[in-house]
């Protein structure tokens, strides 16, 4: 399991996850789209009532509806490799005392490792603040560390601090204390504290979800063109001018 994935990691490192994923949508659709189209026209060649079917009035509609909808369903359900992209995976909370706090560490080449914990609060220079967080999985204690956050001189200011923690994939669940101290003694906070937690992105894959909604977007693109494509491309003019024709040749007194 983890050769493959190591296998897995390697090769979207050399082609790169959202051109990998490009490439999958665009075969898949396209192949599905012209499997319609000689479906349709080869069910209008078998036709002998009339009027023509739509394949043969707008032969491009039904496949670049086809190449659409595919391409939609491979996005959102097909194992392609930016499917192992998630989002931005955090979660901010204002805490005064004791909170309990759900989280899930992902399982991806796309998030690193680590629980980062970002705190920002107001202190004076002899103000401190403590942050203690216990983490457990499975009921199992995994996680025990206090962080100290001090004020500096010259009078309140916004203090911000981030620490991080090596963490595996899995689901903790996350008990986290602020604690106020003045001069060394403990005090009760006067207000809450911004904590957020959050799973930061692996190195490299930042460009690789720039890149894929760009792709995204060069792909609602295609769609558009596509329906416009099938909407204007028609034979029903050429079809009723052959008719008209036919018509008017059979009018023709024979001698």
């Amino acid at each position: 399991m983890l050769a493959s994935r190591q296998a897995y990691t390697q090769t979207f490192r050399i082609l790169g996850a959202a051109s990998e994923s490009l490439t999958h949508v665009l075969i898949i659709s396209g192949v599905i789209a012209f499997m319609v189209f000689i479906a349709g026209m080869v069910r209008e060649r078998k036709r002998t009532d009339s009027p023509s079917g739509i394949f043969k009035r707008k032969p491009l509609l039904v496949p670049a509806i086809a190449f659409i909808l595919t391409a939609l369903l491979v996005m959102s359900f097909f194992p392609i490799p930016m499917s192992d992209y998630y989002g931005r995976n955090e979660i901010q909370e204002n805490i005064n005392g004791i909170e309990t706090i759900d989280f899930t560490v992902y399982d991806s080449i796309f998030y690193s490792n680590t629980l980062d914990v970002t705190v920002a609060e107001i202190l004076d220079f002899n103000e401190s603040l403590h942050v203690e967080l216990e983490g457990y999985a499975n009921d199992t204690l995994t996680i025990n560390s206090t962080f100290i956050i001090n004020g500096t001189g010259g009078g309140p200011i916004i203090t911000h601090h981030e620490f991080s923690i090596p963490l595996q994939p899995g689901s903790y669940e996350l008990i986290t204390k602020v604690s106020w101290y003045e001069d060394g003694v403990e005090i009760g906070g006067p207000t809450s504290v911004n904590v957020i937690l959050s799973q930061p992105m692996a190195s490299g894959m930042f460009n690789e979800v720039l890149q894929w909604q760009t792709y995204q977007f060069l792909l609602l693109v295609l769609s558009i063109f596509l329906l416009i494509l099938g909407l204007y491309i028609t034979t029903e003019k050429k079809t009723r001018a052959k008719e008209g024709y036919e018509r008017r040749w059979d009018l023709l007194p024979y001698g």
